[in-house]
């Protein structure tokens, strides 16, 4: 079977290969398109048996978000409250899927069952309205007995645009806040864990500005946007 695309001279696409319907080792020659071509959305006319352009999901990646707070939350509240609100993300596109990793330092100083409880909830309406993601449970990072705890917790999210979602289907913004709370004693985040110190540390950082890229040690977050394939 020979898959054309349309709008490409003969021989100006080389080495294609087709392997249940998925597109790999493709190559241009030097010029083959033009920008009237690209203009028209080439790969919309690719035609032959149900093409994916992204092997091996029906989704392309979006808008990448990667930021950090470096400020100190403590609480020794056992109901849940707020603790730190990120800010207003613009640009996603409508009926996207989120990817969504999050990292915080942990601690409880407390010699006994010492747990701690994170909440995430996004808003898509610039904080008008919150949804959760659900809590982590009593170990956020730390859950020890007779002992002290200097921990950390991660979690990655894949939140689908399925018909119960609360992902909208026009385009959108993203907010996230995060409400915490204690199991006993008192919950930490950022709190007391020398993060960019120790010994003989180098202050000759990756990056030489004072952004996410430095303070990833500190709670961060990484958003994703996956948008579906048509």
């Amino acid at each position: 079977m020979t898959t054309k695309v349309r709008g490409i001279s003969n021989n100006a696409i080389h080495n294609v290969h087709l392997n249940s319907g998925i597109v790999h080792n493709v190559n241009l020659a030097d010029d083959s398109v033009d920008s009237d071509v690209i203009s028209n959305n080439i790969l919309g006319q690719v035609t032959g048996p149900s093409v994916s352009l992204n092997d091996p999901t029906n989704y392309r990646l979006g808008k990448v978000i990667a930021d950090y707070s470096s400020s100190s939350f403590s609480t020794t509240s056992q109901s849940l409250s707020d603790m730190t609100t990120s800010s207003q993300y613009t640009g996603f596109t409508g009926g996207s899927a989120l990817e969504f990793f999050m990292h915080y330092p942990a601690r409880n100083d407390t010699e006994s069952w010492s747990g701690g409880y994170i909440e995430p909830n996004l808003s898509f309406d610039n904080g008008s309205n919150y949804y959760s993601m659900g809590t982590c449970g009593y170990d956020g990072g730390i859950m020890l007995q007779n002992g002290y705890g200097i921990l950390c917790y991660n979690n990655h999210y894949f939140i689908s645009n399925s018909a119960t979602s609360r992902i909208p289907s026009t385009d959108y913004s993203l907010k996230i806040k995060w409400r915490f709370s204690c199991y006993s004693g008192t919950y930490q985040i950022n709190a007391s864990h020398d993060i960019n110190g120790g010994a003989g540390y180098s202050t000759n950082y990756v990056d030489t500005s004072a952004t996410v890229d430095r303070y990833q040690h500190w709670m961060h977050w990484i958003i994703k946007e996956w948008i579906p394939v048509t």
